[in-house]
């Protein structure tokens, strides 16, 4: 909907790489996508633990994952790796070394362990749900952010469409009132000329001084609305100040309006908002974010049970009954007996949820209401552009008429300027229609969530 030719097709490119509002939804687009990678990436992570010291008198203490104690009066150290394995099975490895730090033992020499174990959820976090539902909330706030700034990039397009296209009737808005001044001035000095001739009576050059004199200001006000409108166009673009501008004729504004008014909406209108529009698509991400976060609140509400698998090996001087190698096999059982917490919390996630489905279900209602309306004003906006311009070829041969009958003295000033009036309300008219054309296409795009296109905005 963007003619190919003029700057407006390179500004559409460049206010990605300076515009505040969507380079803020860039970062917060990036920094969903920088949450979700670390989850997944740390998930799998293996985690390292190592300690070293030394005991005196009886004490009971964990030493690594695969041994029960620590000896009293000893110097120990240990490490163990343990991380996420097979689906669901979350491993490790570790190894000891201890050492008698009394002196009195007869065998001085080190006690060394080595040993693996595995770690089966069988209820709560069953294959690894509750890293599964987090990396489904993370991918759809994710696709919220996407979303997001796809809704910005649209918002901010449709922005710059509308104001340049006010810019442009601005700027074709001048030039037709300063038409309509050079024709209320070469009325004036035809009255002046013939009132000195006495072929017209004095009275008949005052509303032709008083046109003269309101035209004049209109076309300040009208070169004061060109700087506005250039003003309010830098901020469309994210820029502190105006851009360079050429002012266009009126013909670029009707040309382009006529060249989207022969375009066909049917392909527009058959798209559905539901798997288009940024807005819509951003709410269900929301929901489904929080629908997400009910699962795994629910999941973290069940009961824990696990597996517990594990073999080891000590030096064969540490092994009392001279068994270097030995096996654990145990099941682990955790309830909350109070759930009133948990299902409260559950509750309070399940009520979110269920409004942002609400606040989706209302969005999509209003974007699909928002496009029928778009549909219907843009299309009674292309039909009123034709009776437009039909009305100024009428006023513009109307007022042809009346120069000839004033040349010939039949018609007055008065009626010359009634038809002058007539031609500039109709010209302006036009303008403002095609104004009207382009901003309704823009804002179809924007309602549909189709970013507009450039090279189709010509004949």
């Amino acid at each position: 909907m963007i003619p190919a030719e003029g700057r407006l097709g390179a500004w559409m490119h460049q206010f990605r790489e300076r515009h505040p509002r969507y380079l803020a939804q860039s970062q917060r687009a990036r920094s969903a996508r920088m949450l979700r990678r670390a989850a997944a990436d740390q998930f799998y992570s293996p985690v390292l633990t190592a300690s070293a010291g030394r005991t005196e008198n009886p004490t009971e203490a964990p030493r690594t994952s695969f041994t029960s104690s620590i000896d009293a009066n000893s110097t120990y150290a240990g490490a163990g790796v343990e991380a996420p394995l097979l689906r669901g099975v979350y491993g490790g490895v570790g190894a000891y070394v201890t050492q008698d730090a009394t002196g009195l033992s007869e065998d001085d020499s080190a006690e060394v362990g080595v040993g693996a174990s595995l770690r089966i959820p069988l209820l709560q976090d069953r294959s690894f749900a509750l890293h599964e539902i987090e990396l489904q909330q993370l991918g759809f706030k994710e696709q919220e952010r996407f979303h997001a700034i796809q809704g910005e990039l649209l918002e901010i397009s449709t922005d710059i469409v509308k104001q340049y296209a006010k810019w442009l009737f601005s700027v074709a808005d001048a030039q037709e009132v300063e038409k309509a001044l050079n024709r209320a001035e070469k009325l004036l000095e035809q009255s002046t000329e013939r009132v000195r001739l006495k072929d017209l009576a004095q009275y008949q050059i005052y509303p032709a001084r008083y046109e003269a004199t309101l035209r004049r200001e209109q076309l300040e006000m009208a070169r004061q609305s060109i700087q506005t409108q250039a003003a309010d166009l830098a901020q469309s673009f994210g820029l502190a100040s105006v851009p360079e501008l050429t002012e266009e004729s009126s013909d670029t504004l009707l040309k382009w309006a006529y060249a989207l008014a022969k375009l066909d909406t049917e392909a527009l209108s058959a798209i559905s908002v539901t798997n288009a529009s940024p807005v819509v698509l951003a709410a269900r991400s929301a929901a489904e974010a929080a629908e997400a976060e009910v699962s795994w609140t629910a999941e973290q509400t069940r009961d824990a049970l696990d597996l517990n698998v594990g073999a080891g090996w000590r030096s064969e001087e540490a092994a009392d009954s001279g068994n270097e190698f030995g096996y654990t096999v145990s099941i682990l059982y955790k309830r909350n007996l109070d759930k009133s917490g948990d299902e409260a919390r559950l509750a309070s996630k399940e009520s979110e949820a269920a409004a942002l489905r609400a606040d989706y279900e209302e969005i999509l209602l209003k974007a699909q209401i928002a496009r029928e309306k778009a549909l219907i004003e843009f299309r009674n906006s292309c039909g009123r552009l034709l009776i437009a311009r039909s009305a100024a070829i009428a006023a513009a041969e109307a007022l042809e008429a009346e120069n000839d009958r004033f040349a010939l003295g039949e018609g007055s000033s008065r009626n010359v300027l009634d038809a002058q009036q007539d031609l500039t309300s109709a010209t302006r008219r036009h303008l403002a229609v095609a104004g009207e054309v382009i901003a309704g296409m823009a804002e179809l795009h924007r309602v549909v969530g189709v970013m507009p296109d450039i090279g189709s905005g010509k004949e």
